[in-house]
């Protein structure tokens, strides 16, 4: 949870229902780095995303969300 009781989220869907965005004002800190061919993000997003993939699969996610 958030500072505010809020669950913690980045995203915002977009107007086709189906894919998200991160308004970069709410990305906290983040950088990029190059380590040979590979770029990497890190940072509050990245750690927050990997929370959420070591507590659920996006199926099981998706299963939880419809039962709404």
């Amino acid at each position: 949870m958030g500072s505010e009781g809020k669950p913690l989220k980045f995203t915002h869907r977009n107007p086709d229902g189906k894919t998200f965005r991160v308004p970069i004002e709410r990305l906290g800190e983040f950088r990029i780095l190059q380590v040979g061919g590979s770029i990497a993000i890190y940072g509050d997003m990245v750690n927050l995303l990997g929370r959420y993939e070591a507590a659920l699969t996006v199926g099981e996610a998706e299963v939880y969300a419809n039962r709404k």
